[in-house]
């Protein structure tokens, strides 16, 4: 089950969620934790492990909550013939990586991309286009991680700050 790093309301101020929104946000976790309540063996072991969309949100909770200068980049998701055409004349390219921080305070590096995986994934899972993408940053001084889960990225985004002080709150 995720995680949410949104837990208070101080928090949710600080990354400009309203009071309502907040409130909102805490009645959701309670029905999803009562649903689970109900949940038989079975389902719970189906549904334990998290899927990427949920991954990315804790992901993004935690940029947000750091401060960094980031994007999600949403090439992922069923689109129709027509909806992929459009994209790929506006310049959608395959294998980009889910995540781009751009702000590197510290680092010499040229910006940091992150490409998620659901926890439970194996390297088989990267896609072709996605290592391309991943070796082509590198080779422009970006730092690149394959991160299996959001626990893993973050873990990954805190030794970095811990190389050159720790990233503080805004």
């Amino acid at each position: 089950m995720t995680r949410f790093y949104i837990n208070s309301e101080e928090d949710a101020k600080k990354m400009g969620i309203s009071k309502g929104e907040w409130e909102l946000m805490k009645m959701e976790k309670k029905e999803k934790r009562q649903a689970v309540k109900k949940m038989t063996p079975k389902q719970l072991k189906k549904s334990s492990v998290p899927t990427e969309y949920e991954e990315q949100i804790k992901l993004a909770e935690y940029l947000d909550i750091k401060g960094y200068l980031w994007c999600h980049v949403p090439n992922g998701g069923n689109r129709d013939a027509k909806t992929g055409a459009k994209m790929k004349k506006q310049g959608v390219k395959p294998g980009v990586p889910d995540v781009l921080i751009f702000d590197i305070p510290g680092h010499t590096c040229n910006g940091i991309a992150i490409e998620l995986k659901r926890s439970n994934g194996v390297p088989s899972d990267v896609r072709d286009t996605q290592k391309k993408w991943l070796t082509e940053l590198e080779s422009r001084d970006w730092l690149t991680k394959v991160a299996f889960g959001a626990d893993d990225a973050i873990e990954w985004l805190k030794e970095l700050d811990g190389l050159h002080g720790e990233r503080k709150n805004i």
